[in-house]
C-alpha cells in the first residue's frame, strides 16, 4: 500500500485550484490535474476516489479555511449592524487572502451537482453562525422579514464586488446598503 505524501497531495490541491481559474470545474480531467501536479494519474487516486471526491474533500478544507473564526468575528460585535458588517469583512477579508481558493468555491456554488451530498451538508454546517445570524436579523423588530434566497444574494453583493477590485470604501458603501435595505 502507498503512503499519503502530503506535498503531493497540496500539490494536487494547488492543480485543482489552478486548473478550476483557467478551465473551470467541468473542463477539470483528472489527467490534467495529475499534469499540473507533477504526479501520476494513479497518484490522485491515492487521495481521493474520483473527481467528485477530489472536489467533494477540496471545497470541505476550503469551507473550513474561510469559515475559521467567523463565530468569533459575529459574536464579538455589539448590535446586529455589526455583526452583519463583521460577517462580511471575515469573508472579504478570507476571499481576499485566498483568491485561488474564492474562485474555486465560486466555481462549486456555480456546479453544485460537482460535489457529493456530504460535502454540502459539511458547507451547511460550517455555514451555521450564518444562519444564525440571519435568524437573529429575521427576529429583530428593526428588521423586515426576507427570504433566504433574498438573503444570501444580498450577503453575496460585497463578495462578487472583489471580482471588480472593489476597493474598502465601495465595500464598506455596499455593507451598508446591504443593512439599509434589510432595516424596516
Amino acid at each position: 500500500m502507498r503512503t499519503i505524501d502530503e506535498d503531493k497531495r497540496a500539490r494536487i490541491q494547488q492543480a485543482v485550484f489552478s486548473l478550476t481559474a483557467t478551465e473551470g470545474l467541468t473542463g477539470l480531467a483528472m489527467s490534467k490535474v495529475a499534469k499540473t501536479a507533477g504526479v501520476s494519474p494513479a497518484t490522485i487516486y491515492i487521495y481521493y476516489n474520483d473527481k467528485e471526491d477530489m472536489l467533494s474533500r477540496i471545497y470541505e478544507q476550503v469551507k473550513t479555511l474561510f469559515d475559521a473564526g467567523l463565530h468569533a468575528a459575529i459574536d464579538a460585535a455589539p448590535d446586529l449592524d455589526a455583526k452583519i458588517r463583521a460577517a462580511e469583512w471575515h469573508y472579504i477579508t478570507q476571499f481576499r487572502q485566498y483568491p485561488e481558493q474564492a474562485r474555486f468555491v465560486d466555481a462549486v456554488l456555480a456546479n453544485e451537482q460537482a460535489i457529493d451530498a456530504k460535502a454540502k451538508a459539511f458547507a451547511d454546517d460550517q455555514a451555521q453562525p450564518l444562519t444564525d445570524l440571519f435568524a437573529q436579523v429575521q427576529a429583530a423588530p428593526a428588521y423586515r422579514p426576507v427570504d433566504a434566497l433574498l438573503g444570501t444574494t444580498l450577503f453575496s453583493v460585497p463578495l462578487q464586488m472583489l471580482k471588480s477590485q472593489a476597493t474598502d470604501a465601495q465595500l464598506n458603501a455596499a455593507i451598508d446598503t446591504i443593512i439599509a435595505a434589510l432595516k424596516r
